[in-house]
């Protein structure tokens, strides 16, 4: 195969995109539905990839209070 071929096969597939796409979606809609303080932490912790301690002083609340924010 040629270098075209090549670099279109090794991406995902548009079906691939499509589950992926709706995914997102899917999760940002979730997101939408939490209470703010819930939200924030979900946000600073998974998608921004911050320390629980971090979070906790960036949003004023004790790191306990981060912890039990992400289990809910």
């Amino acid at each position: 195969p040629g270098a075209l071929e090549t670099a279109v096969a090794a991406g995902p597939s548009p079906e691939r995109r499509l589950l992926v796409a709706a995914k997102w979606t899917e999760l940002a809609t979730a997101v939408r539905t939490l209470p703010t303080r819930q939200r924030d932490v979900f946000l600073l912790c998974h998608l921004d990839e911050q320390a629980p301690s971090d979070v906790a002083a960036a949003l004023g609340m004790s790191p306990a209070t981060v912890r039990v924010h992400l289990f809910r």
